[in-house]
């Protein structure tokens, strides 16, 4: 297969194919060129499910494809993302984010960087059941001028908690559908909490206060290992001790220490599941200087040690 088929193989297959009986569940691997493309789905009558893993040795740039009467909510694992209409228009998905697109520019292309691996979970679900989920939710699907949606968010631990337990939604038989549409609806849950969170923030924040708190999450981000004091955090950004953590609290919903532990477990639960090394030095790549802190710590968050974690993602 040619890279240039690959747009349209994937979506015959997985995107524009006919409704699910009951439930299915199947892996493929799509190997175009030097493309490589690994699929798991999981689908029900109402939601298709995917976990998607790319390895791009060139790089490689893949039409988007979006049904007009189909909406998407893409997660983005491990690797930041970019779609471009080859104009003016460029959008970043984030690492650990999820962005909701309701619609897409026919013109608008994946971007695979050379010698790069991604990682990404996508919902598939109709475009009718999102907008009547979020009009109950009070709130508005609102798209740039390239069509894609703008609505977006941080992928939090239990996000990523969800996303791990709806891969498993095959082993349950009889009850699979009924176990991945209940996961499915958490999910979406979430995602829409954190857009009624994003929506009631913009309340008395300036575009100041909102720029300090990002800059505030990507400080944090690039330097979890050895994360600045509080107070320091506050005179990078340029803003006080008290109303930095006022404001990061009210728009991301966590405090600052809460949202440094969350990162770290998101780390842990990569290294975990895409490595072979040592716990210990899950610990020590995760910032944790003592690995005794960190294993308490991830029993605290999973309710499961980080080894029986790994056995059970194996």
């Amino acid at each position: 297969m040619r890279v240039s088929d690959v747009s349209n193989y994937y979506n015959k297959k997985y995107i524009s194919n006919k409704q699910v009986d009951t439930f299915r569940f199947r892996e493929d691997e799509i190997k175009a060129e030097n493309l490589n493309i690994k699929i798991n789905e999981w689908a029900s009558k109402k939601y298709q499910g995917q976990l998607v893993a790319i390895h791009s040795p060139e790089h490689y740039t893949i039409p988007a494809f979006l049904p007009e009467d189909k909406a998407i909510l893409h997660i983005n694992c491990n690797r930041d993302l970019s779609l471009s209409n080859g104009a003016s228009h460029k959008m970043l998905i984030k690492s650990d984010s999820h962005k909701l697109f309701t619609k897409v520019d026919q013109k608008m292309k994946h971007d695979f960087n050379k010698g790069e691996q991604y990682t990404f979970f996508k919902l598939i679900l109709s475009k009718k059941s999102i907008q009547v989920l979020m009009e109950e939710s009070g709130l508005n699907i609102s798209t740039n001028q390239a069509g894609f949606s703008i609505e977006s968010g941080f992928c939090t631990i239990e996000m990523k908690r969800i996303i791990e337990q709806l891969q498993q939604s095959h082993r349950y038989g009889s009850l699979a559908s009924l176990f991945f549409d209940s996961k499915v609806n958490e999910l979406l849950c979430l995602h829409l909490f954190q857009r009624q969170k994003q929506e009631s923030s913009s309340n008395g924040i300036s575009p100041l206060q909102a720029k300090q708190i990002r800059n505030a999450k990507e400080i944090i981000e690039k330097s979890f290992m050895n994360p600045p004091t509080i107070n320091a955090l506050a005179r990078m950004v340029g803003a006080s001790e008290t109303m930095l953590k006022k404001n990061f609290k009210h728009i991301l919903g966590t405090t600052i220490y809460g949202y440094l532990q969350d990162y770290r477990m998101n780390v842990a639960l990569s290294l975990l599941k895409n490595t072979d090394i040592l716990i210990s030095e899950v610990a020590f790549e995760s910032g944790y200087e003592h690995s005794s802190h960190f294993i308490t710590s991830f029993k605290r968050t999973f309710g499961i040690s980080p080894g029986a974690y790994r056995r059970k993602t194996a």
